[in-house]
């Protein structure tokens, strides 16, 4: 089954509608951040939306970083916040990466 998706995303430079289909999201629950990041960018995109909670957002310059739980670990998305690009995928573990975002998890 494939789902069209339209996202609604707030940036500082005002609104934007972006759309994306959905394919199948793997099962996130055994998986390593190593092994998530090896996954295509959009099956990676299709699992962090089905299956991942969004905890935080945060500007940074002009970048959107986006903060999600996924099961036992966390990802990061860096957005341009002017074109809203995706720039960068990260995973991990380590608890001193959410410093940035601990003004916002309260």
């Amino acid at each position: 089954m494939t789902v069209f998706v339209v996202l609604y995303k707030v940036g500082t430079t005002g609104c934007g509608i972006g759309g994306f289909l959905l394919t199948s999201p793997v099962n996130p629950d055994f998986m390593k951040p190593a092994e998530f990041t090896k996954l295509p960018a959009q099956q990676q995109l299709d699992t962090l939306y089905r299956k991942g909670d969004i905890l935080a957002n945060r500007y940074e310059g002009d970048h959107i970083f986006l903060l999600y739980n996924l099961r036992d670990f966390y990802v990061e998305l860096r957005y341009d916040a002017y074109t809203n690009n995706l720039y960068q995928v990260s995973a991990f573990r380590d608890t001193e990466k959410l410093e940035p975002y601990l003004p916002y998890l309260a």
